[in-house]
């Protein structure tokens, strides 16, 4: 029974304390992933918990988009002259004359 009990707590301070997943938990522990789940579930901290683990991730995937995009996007909104313009019409207009008349 004493072995039972502290599985419990140690499951309880690796997931609040340490932040760590369930099935992780049950690597440690050594206790099946639904057993530490249902057990983690059945907390009264398990919502509020989750709540803000649900956050923080809402968080990080934006934070990863927005670097994901600066890393691989071009830049939408680099100078355009009319020199610039002029350039992509022209290459534009041989483009489709070639398509034309081939």
């Amino acid at each position: 029974m004493n072995n039972f009990k502290s599985w419990k707590e140690q499951a309880k301070a690796l997931f609040f304390i340490e932040k760590l997943k369930i099935g992780e938990i049950s690597e440690i522990t050594g206790i099946s992933r639904k057993s530490v789940s249902k057990y983690i579930h059945s907390l009264k901290e398990y919502q509020n918990e989750a709540e803000r683990r649900s956050k923080d991730s809402v968080s990080k995937r934006k934070e990863y988009k927005r670097r994901w995009d600066r890393k691989n996007r071009p830049n939408r909104y680099s100078v355009v002259d009319g020199d610039t313009i002029r350039r992509e019409h022209d290459v534009a207009a041989a483009i489709l004359s070639r398509e034309k008349y081939r």
